[in-house]
């Protein structure tokens, strides 16, 4: 073999090995959301836990971080996805978010009081079968995230995604994308 094949072989080998490390994890379990009518699957191993007294669950990758799941400011050693959901009423007493809130509004209640974005990019999805906006961050505390903020009925929810760096961020796409395609709505 040539020098030259050698090395296509090799670049070859290399791009295989990229774009594997970025595969979906199988997602073995189910979570059904408390109070909130849907279900998530996620991955087997993984800790999950909604908080006692609030809408707030948690789905971590790592033991670490769930045994500080109620500390919001410091920087997680792993994945660590965080499901809010709040009436409207409570978050315009809490946060001022406006009677009639938009998207917009919503997102901005998220800016300044929970993932403290630094030039996030910005898009119209859907999730939980409506309207949302799904930003891509860089926050405080060097975090990594994906945040997305919705309404349905008198709530809103804010689902955000945590990852200690920017590569941690982007090789758990593709099990987020898995786990948001896996939402369906539940009896409770």
């Amino acid at each position: 073999m040539k020098r030259w094949q050698v090395l296509i072989v090799l670049a070859g080998m290399l791009l295989l090995a990229g774009c594997s490390s970025g595969r979906a994890l199988p997602l073995s379990e189910v979570y059904i959301i408390p109070d909130f009518g849907f279900s998530i699957d996620y991955p087997e191993g993984w800790y999950t836990d909604t908080h006692s007294q609030e809408p707030v669950t948690w789905f971590m990758e790592n033991a670490e971080d769930f045994r500080a799941r109620t500390f919001q400011t410091r920087k997680v050693e792993g994945i660590v996805i965080t499901f809010d959901h709040r009436t409207l009423i409570w978050l315009n007493k809490e946060f001022g978010l406006p009677e009639d809130p938009t998207l917009n509004d919503l997102f901005q209640v998220n800016i300044d009081e929970v993932t403290h974005m630094v030039n996030p990019t910005i898009e119209e999805v859907t999730l939980f079968g409506v309207d949302a906006l799904r930003s891509e961050f860089y926050g405080k505390d060097d975090m990594w995230g994906i945040s997305y903020a919705g309404f349905i009925d008198d709530e809103a929810f804010l689902l955000t995604v945590k990852a200690p760096s920017e590569e941690a961020l982007e090789q758990f796409k593709p099990t987020l994308e898995a786990m948001l395609e896996s939402i369906e709505p539940v009896e409770e």
